[in-house]
């Protein structure tokens, strides 16, 4: 496939993702990956073209040996041909050459776990690499993230479908797609105000939502007061108050807990359940965010 053939597939390949996390166009898209747990498109095509390589290897067929020893041979410098588009994927993931492979032709189950850690390894630290230049994702916890494997905001498989939707807001809040007052300042390139409409006492960032505005004190306290106390029983009042002393942290546990997995005691039963209660407090104030200013434009 040409490079235009490969862009094609990836951006109908983010679409759908990006839909099934009911996501915003905007979402960033190593976000739309590293949430869900998926490889590029371009890392799937390499997995099967690589594959389809071992296949002719250990093909009986001496025509089609023939035909692959004189491609490699005569026709490396074709960017048409198979053989040299494998020849630049075997060197982009560090494997050994077709000639070698002639020579050692590796086993069909040692061949499969070989490209699929090699190539899950090489794409995710490119995927992890994007997400450092994103100030969106300030607050999407990355250093337990893999390839196949969903962030923990999406186990909610067993729960009741409601929960579903509480996910949703929780991952656009991580995501930095959740819009607040300061995200609208700077869209409208300051034609609209920071400040938040609920309070007017501060600018509406997610810290300020989460943590400090006062009209929504009342619903914070009542579901963050219980996450405190199931945390501080597990790891004693004192590290909490060392770990979790200022508004940033407390915000980060609240959006994206795995960052505390190790202050957790990696803990996987603590972290869901941490998971379960930030998600209702977010969703939380989601709401009454929603019905206040709907009552104030009303």
């Amino acid at each position: 496939m040409t490079k235009t053939n490969i862009e094609q597939l990836e951006k109908f390949h983010r679409k759908n993702l990006r839909h099934i996390q009911s996501l915003p166009e905007r979402t960033s898209n190593a976000a739309v990956l590293l949430l869900i747990g998926a490889l590029p498109i371009e890392a799937e095509i390499h997995k099967r073209c690589l594959s389809l390589l071992l296949s002719l290897l250990n093909c009986r067929n001496d025509k089609i040996h023939q035909i692959l020893t004189r491609q490699v041979t005569t026709n490396f410098d074709n960017n048409k041909s198979f053989f040299t588009r494998i020849m630049d994927i075997l060197e982009m993931y560090g494997l050994p050459s077709i000639t070698q492979l002639q020579k050692n032709t590796p086993k069909k189950e040692h061949w499969k776990n070989t490209i699929k850690i090699k190539v899950d390894k090489f794409w995710n630290e490119k995927t992890l690499a994007d997400v450092e230049n994103k100030s969106s994702l300030t607050f999407l916890n990355t250093s337990n993230l893999e390839p196949n494997k969903p962030h923990h905001v999406w186990n909610v498989k067993q729960l009741p479908r409601f929960e579903l939707r509480k996910a949703i807001i929780k991952t656009r809040v991580m995501t930095g797609t959740y819009i607040l007052q300061a995200d609208k300042y700077k869209f409208t390139h300051y034609n609209v105000e920071a400040t938040c409409q609920l309070c007017c006492s501060g600018n509406e960032d997610v810290i300020h939502f989460l943590t400090t505005c006062p009209i929504l004190s009342t619903t914070r306290e009542k579901y963050f007061s219980e996450i405190r106390e199931i945390i501080t029983y597990e790891i004693t009042a004192e590290k909490w108050n060392n770990v979790f002393k200022n508004k940033t942290t407390i915000s980060q546990l609240i959006v994206d807990c795995t960052k505390y997995k190790e202050v957790l005691n990696n803990s996987n039963k603590l972290l869901s359940i941490i998971e379960n209660k930030t998600r209702n407090l977010i969703f939380q104030l989601h709401m009454d965010r929603l019905k206040i200013l709907e009552k104030n434009n009303a």
